[in-house]
């Protein structure tokens, strides 16, 4: 897949064929996971990080036309507000995961850039509570 999509999509086409292969290699090791154990993993539990990860690719190819300073510019801020905006709409983390993480961090909140991850986890976690009311 790189060999295609990389020369014709450049950076997207390289986030795509990951995503692909990661999406097919889920879909193997459920396979061999039921073969040898009989556990199957709910399908639900695979869309939530497929579709969180499908996120940076979009954004790459909706921003192919940008010059690559631009693009880079563009996609790292708007896809890591979206991939962090979905991860509890999505519920892939549960408002009492954020919970654990604040009271990890807590006691180092002194810290400058701490206290900004403090502060994003706190809002994630409102977020993540009004999501599964």
């Amino acid at each position: 897949l790189n060999l295609l999509w990389i020369p014709r999509y450049g950076t997207a086409g390289a986030a795509l064929a990951t995503l692909v292969t990661f999406v097919v290699l889920a879909a193997i090791l459920q396979a061999m996971m039921w073969r040898t154990s009989r556990v199957r993993i709910p399908a639900r539990a695979l869309v939530h990080p497929l579709i969180l990860a499908v996120v940076f690719p979009l954004l790459g190819f909706a921003a192919r036309a940008l010059p690559h300073w631009a693009r880079l510019a563009t996609i790292l801020p708007a896809g890591t507000f979206a991939y962090l905006m979905l991860v509890p709409l999505t519920g892939l983390l549960k408002g009492e995961d954020l919970a654990a993480a604040l009271r990890a961090l807590r006691p180092r909140e002194h810290v400058p850039h701490v206290r900004a991850a403090v502060a994003l986890l706190g809002f994630m976690e409102r977020l993540a509570s009004r999501n599964q009311k």
